[in-house]
């Protein structure tokens, strides 16, 4: 897996899972993933290590996929995406707005 599909599958769990994370992995994740500071960056925003930081990091990815591993939620999501694709192309309008807004909410 590129660095690329890891941060965007990241991506998509923390947007899920967020909340089983504590306030500082938060931060940390959102820091290093959405706003691409370095570890020694946000190590000094912090005041603490690149080691705190990296730790932090991993015990973060490793919530984040052992909760979908368990929920499977974005796996589902992402099949009700292709499902929602698939009737738009077939011209089926209305249910995939209806699946689309039901998924939205």
């Amino acid at each position: 897996m590129s660095k690329l599909e890891k941060i965007k599958e990241l991506s998509i769990l923390f947007d899920l899972y967020q909340n089983i994370l504590t306030d500082i992995q938060k931060n940390i994740f959102i820091m290093y993933f959405l706003e691409d500071k370095s570890l020694s960056e946000i190590a000094d925003y912090q005041n603490t290590s690149r080691t705190s930081i990296s730790d932090s990091l991993k015990k973060s990815e490793q919530k984040l996929l052992s909760i979908e591993q368990k929920l499977g939620f974005a796996k589902i999501r992402q099949k009700l995406d292709r499902l929602i694709l698939s009737l738009e192309q077939k011209g089926e309008r209305k249910i995939s707005s209806q699946l689309n807004s039901i998924l939205n909410k």
